[in-house]
């Protein structure tokens, strides 16, 4: 169950969206192209990001507790380790 639709001018170009999970595409300075599964979110205050590749079968959650903050810029940076 894995089918996707782009989000036009919601998103980046590499975004889909689908069954409440987004597909993006990670670019990093030490991290290879990666296609990532998950969900980004923000509420009253709170922002978070979870992110699953299945490449290498790691799973990234990050949460804050503050709108301002940019959880899948944290997110990228634990991928790059």
């Amino acid at each position: 169950m894995q089918r996707f639709v782009g989000v036009g001018r919601w998103g980046s170009p590499g975004m889909g969206y689908g069954l409440g999970m987004m597909r993006s595409v990670l670019r990093g300075a030490a991290l290879p192209t990666t296609t990532v599964f998950g969900h980004e979110g923000a509420l009253f205050g709170y922002r978070t990001v979870l992110w699953y590749d299945p490449t290498s079968r790691a799973t990234v959650v990050v949460a804050y507790n503050q709108l301002r903050a940019m959880p899948d810029t944290l997110a990228l940076r634990a991928f790059n380790l």
